[in-house]
């Protein structure tokens, strides 16, 4: 399933446990490798129904994400900076 990390450590949070940062310790994670790419339709349409299921599950909790940057969109696949311009008098 894509996400099952991001699900995991929701699933966690939620049941009281804290997410750590550890300077100390080194996890790579090899993003899809297990799942290979999704360079078919079928794989394609996989992908997409569990997004839905992710945004389904945690859109509470995605858009009220302490922890996110106001400056950075929840939109855009890749982050982007959103510009403020000053409000028009």
């Amino acid at each position: 399933m894509a996400f099952n990390d991001v699900d995991f450590c929701l699933r966690a949070h939620t049941a009281g446990y804290d997410n750590l940062l550890l300077s100390d310790v080194t996890i790579t994670h090899h993003e899809s490798l297990s799942r290979g790419e999704d360079d078919s339709p079928i794989k394609t349409a996989r992908f997409a129904a569990e997004c839905k299921v992710m945004h389904h599950r945690w859109q509470h909790y995605i858009y009220r994400d302490p922890y996110w940057n106001p400056l950075l969109s929840l939109i855009e696949e890749q982050p982007m900076l959103e510009v403020a311009l000053p409000p028009v008098a």
